[in-house]
C-alpha cells in the first residue's frame, strides 16, 4: 500500500496508468480480517479510499465513510448512552409538548426501538441495554397496545428474563393509569419471580416491583376507595415481608428502598398505620436558598457585585442549585442589564462542558439559562453563537430542552431530525 500512496502523491496521472482496481482487492481483505486497533482501521479505510477514487467514486465513499464511522464518529463501545437514553428522552419531550401525533410517535418510537436493539449488539452492554426498556416505558405511558407489540418484539431477540420484568412493570404502570381491573394487574404480576433462580433466595426485585405497582393503585383515582385500601395493604403485607430476608445485595437497594418507604410512610398517614423502616430517614441538608441567591442578583447594581455573583454560583462548595426558570430568567436580566452582553453566562456554561450534563449539581439546569437567553431578542444572536462554538455528548438533548422550554416547537424539532439521522448515521 505503501508504493501506491507514495506514487499517486509524485505523479497522479503515473498512478493510474500503473495501477487499477483488481490490484487494491487484496487491501479490501486486509479490512475485512482487521484485528489491530480502531485508529489504524480508521487510517486504513481513508488510505484506501484515497487509492480507490481515481478507479471507483462509489467505492472511495464507502470507505470514507466506514472511516468516519469507526473513528470520532463511531459510536463508543462502552457506557455510551447517547441512543439508549438521551434519544429516548428526547422522543420524550416531543411526547410531553404534544408535538407529534400519535401515529408519528410510534414511527419514530419503532425507529430508535431498532437503533437501540443495534447499539446492544456494537457496544459491550453496560448501562445501554436499558435503552429498548426506556422505549417500552415511554410507550406504555402513551400507548399500551403498541407498548405490548414492542416487549413481544423484544422477547424474540432477548433471552435474559430479569430485564423482561422491567418492561413487565413498565406495561403494569401502563395499565395502572388507565384504571385495568386489579384482577388483570395481578394476573400479569404472577410473572414476577420470587426466587432466584441461581441461588433460590428471594429477590429483592420481586418485592419492589409488586409495592410499586400496588402504590400506583393507591394513589390513583380511577380506583373505588376500597380498592385503594386494598391495594395498600397488600403492598404493606409485601413490605414487612420483606423485612424478614436479606435485600441488601441488590445493587442499589438503599435508594430504591428509601423512595419505597417515602411513598408508603405518606400513604401510611392517611390510612392511619405504622410504618416499620429499614432505612431511617437522613436529615436533610440545609441547602442555601434558591430563593436569597435569586433576590441578591435581583439588587446586583455593579459588574463587580454581578461577577461576585457568578463566582458564588461557579464555587461547588456553596452548593447554591438554581433549578427554576424564574432564577435563571432573573440572571440573565440581570446579567444583560448590567454588562451589555452575556459572556460570564457563556464562560460559567464552558467552565462546566455545558451543554454536556454530569459534571456539577446545575449542569442538568442550565438549559434553562440557555432558554432564558434564547427568548430574549437582544441576545438571542449570543446564544445562537455560542451553540455554534459549543457540544458536548448530551449537546442535542441539552439543546432540545432548552429550546422547548423557550418554546420554540419549529427549533425543537428541527434538532431532533437531526439527533436522529446523527443516531442512525452512528450504528448503520
Amino acid at each position: 500500500m505503501a508504493f501506491y500512496l507514495e506514487l499517486l502523491r509524485l505523479s497522479p496521472k503515473t498512478y493510474v496508468r500503473l495501477a487499477d482496481e483488481l490490484q487494491l482487492l487484496p487491501l479490501e481483505e486486509k479490512i475485512e480480517t482487521w484485528d489491530e486497533d480502531f485508529p489504524g482501521l480508521v487510517n486504513i479505510c481513508f488510505q484506501i479510499a484515497l487509492l480507490f477514487a481515481r478507479f471507483n467514486a462509489h467505492k472511495a465513499r464507502i470507505y470514507i465513510h466506514k472511516g468516519i464511522t469507526e473513528g470520532m464518529l463511531r459510536l463508543g463501545w462502552r457506557r455510551d448512552v447517547i441512543i439508549s437514553y438521551y434519544l429516548v428522552d428526547s422522543l420524550r419531550i416531543l411526547v410531553e409538548n404534544n408535538w407529534i401525533t400519535l401515529e408519528k410517535f410510534k414511527e419514530l418510537a419503532l425507529l430508535i426501538f431498532d437503533l437501540t436493539l443495534k447499539v446492544n449488539k456494537i457496544a459491550d452492554g453496560k448501562e445501554t441495554w436499558r435503552g429498548p426498556y426506556n422505549i417500552i416505558e415511554l410507550a406504555a405511558e402513551t400507548d399500551i397496545e403498541f407498548a405490548e407489540l414492542l416487549t413481544d418484539k423484544l422477547y424474540k431477540v432477548s433471552n435474559h428474563h430479569d430485564p423482561r420484568e422491567i418492561a413487565i412493570s413498565a406495561l403494569l404502570r401502563g395499565k395502572v393509569a388507565l384504571g385495568t381491573s386489579i384482577d388483570k394487574l395481578e394476573a400479569q404480576m404472577t410473572a414476577f419471580r420470587e426466587y432466584d433462580s441461581y441461588d433460590g433466595k428471594v429477590k429483592a426485585e420481586y418485592y419492589f416491583r409488586r409495592i410499586e405497582i400496588y402504590l400506583k393503585v393507591t394513589d390513583n383515582d380511577l380506583y373505588t376507595n376500597t380498592e385503594k385500601l386494598d391495594s395498600f395493604n397488600k403492598a404493606m403485607k409485601l413490605y414487612k415481608e420483606m423485612l424478614t430476608t436479606d435485600v441488601s445485595e441488590y445493587h442499589g437497594y438503599e435508594s430504591i428502598l428509601s423512595d419505597v418507604e417515602k411513598e408508603l410512610s405518606r400513604l401510611s398517614k392517611i390510612y392511619h398505620r405504622r410504618l416499620p423502616r429499614i432505612v431511617q430517614p437522613k436529615k436533610k441538608e440545609r441547602l442555601p436558598s434558591e430563593r436569597t441567591f435569586s433576590r441578591k442578583v435581583a439588587a446586583t447594581k455593579s459588574i463587580r457585585s454581578l461577577r461576585r455573583r457568578y463566582l458564588e454560583l461557579h464555587t461547588w462548595s456553596n452548593k447554591i442549585v438554581l433549578t427554576q426558570p424564574e432564577s435563571w430568567n432573573t440572571l440573565i436580566d440581570k446579567t444583560f442589564e448590567i454588562s451589555g452582553d452575556l459572556r460570564m453566562l457563556w464562560d460559567l456554561f464552558e467552565a462546566n462542558y455545558f451543554p454536556e450534563t454530569r459534571f456539577t449539581a446545575n449542569s442538568p439546569y442550565f438549559y434553562l439559562g440557555l432558554a432564558a437567553a434564547l427568548r430574549l431578542r437582544e441576545t438571542r444572536s449570543e446564544a445562537a453563537e455560542f451553540l455554534f462554538r459549543n457540544t458536548g455528548h448530551g449537546g442535542f438533548l441539552n439543546i432540545m430542552k432548552a429550546y422547548a422550554e423557550a418554546g420554540d416547537r419549529k427549533m425543537a424539532i428541527n434538532i431532533f431530525n437531526r439527533f436522529i439521522r446523527f443516531a442512525d448515521f452512528l450504528v448503520n
